[in-house]
């Protein structure tokens, strides 16, 4: 019983706990876009004419391709807060990003999905995204400490 309690103790002192999610949307919010640790989903909206007007419904692509054609950061802070000899490592970062949502299969889309492209081949639009993280980390320092600063590397691919 000893000996499992050890390894326990030894196992969990590894075992490094961390969290990742970005969220992404255009202006009118047609088109979203989820990835990490709490939720991964890419949707369009379709615009059904309906009566006199038009009813939006929310088409979720499973397993879509997203293509990023053009990205620039604007705001990037990354923070460590230490207590003893470990800490956490927190970051979040914004990005403006132009990207392309195509089918998996090559499929096209409906006409009447917002921003969808003349040959219904993809959609195109500008998007915000904010992405969070953390991390457990170890500090150098054993007395409690915060730092600051801004963070460059982008986890989204280009």
């Amino acid at each position: 019983m000893k000996i499992i309690g050890l390894c326990l103790l030894l196992l969990s002192s590894t075992i490094q706990a961390s969290s990742f999610q970005e969220y992404c949307s255009n202006a009118m919010g047609t088109v979203k876009i989820a990835r990490g640790h709490i939720a991964n989903e890419i949707s369009v909206t379709e615009r059904i004419p309906k009566d006199w007007a038009f009813v939006d419904q929310k088409i979720v692509l499973p397993d879509a391709f997203v293509g990023v054609l053009e990205s620039q950061q604007l705001e990037g802070k990354k923070e460590t807060v230490c207590e003893g000899k470990w800490g956490v490592f927190y970051w979040k970062n914004v990005f403006y990003r132009k990207v392309r949502v195509v089918q998996p299969d090559g499929s096209l889309f409906s006409s009447n999905v917002v921003g969808v492209s003349t040959d219904k081949s993809f959609v195109e639009t500008a998007v915000i995204c904010e992405e969070h993280g953390n991390s457990e980390t170890m500090c150098e320092d054993a007395e409690a400490s915060v730092t600051s600063d801004l963070r460059n590397a982008s986890r989204f691919r280009d």
